[in-house]
């Protein structure tokens, strides 16, 4: 989506008295339609409501695109544009993590990059742990991390080496 295009599309959703249609209309022509072609067809709604601590529900919904239609992002279970503003960060731009392997060899001084690489990443409002054999994934929404998996196969596990990592959108 261009960003001409796209800061239109906001401006006329923010000006609009409709509110929350107008956002679900927005939500299903550039979102969940164009997803329905792709091969990443995983949707975040946003819950209007907030969980409190004794609470066990949680702050998003996730559902595949082909029961998009069953799922009413304008209802008043869902903040729509919460939605819009999550889902087009999750699948409208590509994201690459830019990496470098350094050493350096005394405290204050200069480090040294033996190779850097970049490696396409996908965010995900999903938190991943990777500690111990129990892989555990919890909601992570508001934040948005971007795990790197084979993280020991690119990096060898050289205590000499120390990772200098920067994300471009």
């Amino acid at each position: 989506m261009e960003w001409k295009k796209l800061k239109h599309i906001i401006s006329r959703a923010r000006s609009n008295t409709r509110g929350d249609k107008e956002w679900g209309k927005l939500f299903t022509e550039y979102i969940a339609t164009p997803l329905s072609h792709s091969t990443d067809d995983m949707l975040f709604y946003v819950r209007a409501t907030k969980p409190t601590l004794e609470d066990s529900q949680t702050l998003l919904d996730i559902f595949r695109t082909s029961t998009c239609a069953e799922h009413d992002v304008c209802s008043n279970l869902y903040n729509t544009e919460e939605t819009f503003y999550l889902n087009l960060l999750l699948h409208n731009f590509n994201y690459v993590l830019i990496c470098a392997v350094c050493q350096q060899k005394q405290p204050g001084k200069d480090l040294k990059v033996f190779r850097s690489f970049s490696v396409p990443v996908y965010g995900s409002p999903n938190k991943h742990t990777m500690s111990g054999k129990a892989k555990q994934t919890t909601i992570s929404y508001p934040n948005i991390y971007f795990s790197v998996y084979n993280f020991d196969e690119i990096f060898d596990g050289n205590p000499m080496y120390k990772v200098n990592v920067q994300d471009i959108t």
